[in-house]
């Protein structure tokens, strides 16, 4: 769903205590080659369901699936601020052309 975008989407899954997809939802659409994330919007619309876990996902429109110094930082905020409802965040996988890689969250 992800992987033939041609501008940047942030998306997050939300998962049950068995880690069953609850939902999949596009969060953020940003340009070409970036977009804004805010972890409180996460937080906003994640109590809309009634989660235990979350796995985030965004494409990287230029093919290239390796994450980035942003991307893993990005991952340690949300982590952490998802912590602190006492929600997992499983991984975060960025999908591009040449395939997808983890930010090594767990």
């Amino acid at each position: 769903m992800l992987q033939g975008r041609e501008h940047e989407v942030f998306s997050m899954l939300f998962l049950d205590n068995q880690h069953r997809i609850l939902a999949y939802e596009e969060i953020f659409r940003g340009s070409l080659c970036s977009t804004i994330i805010y972890p409180r919007e996460i937080v906003k619309c994640r109590l809309s369901y009634i989660c235990s876990a979350n796995i985030a996902a965004h494409n990287n429109p230029s093919g290239n699936p390796a994450p980035s110094l942003s991307d893993k930082s990005f991952t340690e905020v949300l982590k952490d601020t998802l912590s602190l409802g006492d929600i997992h965040l499983l991984d975060h996988l960025i999908v591009g052309t040449e395939g997808v890689c983890v930010t090594g969250s767990m």
